[in-house]
């Protein structure tokens, strides 16, 4: 506490992505996830050494169902990331045309629902995953000089496009190259 004081921040909250699959699982790499964070964000050193052990076992265990288990093994082989639905609101006429906005979420890989106007308000649904979404809030600020606005809420996983498996995939094996 004393470190979230000292930061003046009266509540954090860290969330970490586990994979629906598991549903409400313990996840041993979860957990020592979000403690190795805490310990970037606070410096308060956790001795990891049982969660660390935990995550190996945990990861062993999946490893040897995985081999008895051709079903899982084929359904893991298919990365998956959550979609969300969300609403892209910006009023005025001299924002930008909604086509702008709506080629801005066709570029993070959205899917547009459709879109109204309520008086000078543009208002476009969309399903977007929520990766692309993190860094949408200054884009948004930015192309519509801070009046636009925008809210999403989970609606369901969907299989990541093969080329976009291919680079996260050459990426986790380059970061597990060079810890080792």
């Amino acid at each position: 506490h004393d470190a979230w004081r000292r930061n003046d921040l009266a509540a954090a909250s860290l969330w970490v992505g586990l994979p629906p699959y598991l549903g409400d699982a313990i996840n041993p790499q979860g957990a020592l996830a979000l403690l190795q964070e805490l310990d970037k964000l606070f410096a308060f050193a956790p001795d990891l050494a049982k969660a660390e052990e935990n995550s190996r076992e945990f990861v062993k265990q999946v490893d040897d169902a995985l081999v008895v288990n051709n079903e899982m093994r084929s359904y893991l082989e298919q990365l998956e990331e959550r979609i969300d639905s969300g609403i892209v609101s910006a009023g005025t006429p001299d924002l930008p045309p909604a086509g702008d906005l709506m080629g801005d979420l066709n570029s993070r890989r959205g899917r547009i629902q459709g879109m109204d106007v309520k008086g000078t308000t543009q208002v476009i649904r969309a399903q977007v995953p929520m990766a692309e979404m993190l860094n949408y809030a200054p884009t948004l600020t930015s192309m519509t000089g801070g009046r636009g606005s925008f809210h999403m809420e989970q609606s369901h996983y969907d299989v990541v496009p093969a080329q976009l498996t291919e680079r996260i995939v050459a990426e986790l094996e380059r970061e597990r190259e060079e810890k080792h």
